[in-house]
């Protein structure tokens, strides 16, 4: 049984990040051929954007800049959070939701690797909801987002809560969805190359045609 060589989650395109050289008698190849060296500069790559993203953003404060996520925290086997923004975002007086960043590289099955993303959305106080949400996911986080005002609101009576619904519905998904966009143009900015899935046979072998 074969597998394809790249996954990702949320990215809309698979964002290849291929930083291998190929070199065979001193010079350098446009691509692999029998009997040539190969070079893997994939971690050079890597802080490479990272300490381009740092650098670009605003170094005061805590919000609304890319940092290194704790330790570069591995999500699971064949992927490592690279860099990760945190937006605050009021909701009512007394409540505003935290909504992150996180952007990821998934190791090849075979070669290379693919960037990717995720958001993350929590309220300020980590009492109510707290996880990823998917663009899928946006109704499930709207009635979050919803009852942790209509729970924790000490300013606004039941009537203002009420009339307030879809002021704060429109808020949380306009954010969210820019944070879905900001999260994929960084990954495509950043990549080697675009990529779409060419075909995916039942055997698992998958093969991929390059978009740009």
């Amino acid at each position: 049984m074969g597998a394809p060589n790249f996954f990702k989650t949320n990215a809309k395109e698979y964002y290849v990040l291929d930083a291998r050289t190929f070199w065979k008698d001193d010079e350098q190849l446009d691509h692999y051929e029998e009997g040539c060296e190969v070079y893997d500069d994939t971690e050079d790559e890597i802080e490479f954007i990272q300490e381009g993203a740092i650098s670009n953003g605003s170094k005061n404060g805590y919000y609304n800049r890319w940092q290194l996520p704790d330790e570069n925290k591995y999500r699971g086997r064949d992927s490592v959070a690279l860099l990760q923004k945190v937006v605050n975002l009021p909701l009512s007086p007394c409540c505003g939701m935290d909504i992150t960043i996180e952007i990821q590289y998934n190791c090849g099955r075979y070669v290379a690797g693919c960037l990717d993303w995720s958001v993350r959305a929590c309220d300020e106080n980590g009492c109510s909801f707290d996880g990823e949400y998917s663009p899928e996911d946006l109704d499930e986080l709207v009635a979050d987002a919803l009852g942790y005002v209509d729970w924790r609101e000490e300013s606004w009576n039941r009537g203002i809560i009420k009339m307030q619904e879809k002021n704060i519905t429109a808020k949380v998904r306009e954010a969210m969805e820019a944070a879905y966009q900001e999260a994929d143009d960084f990954c495509r900015q950043n990549c080697t190359g675009v990529y779409g899935l060419a075909y995916l046979f039942s055997n698992g072998e998958a093969g991929y045609h390059k978009i740009a």
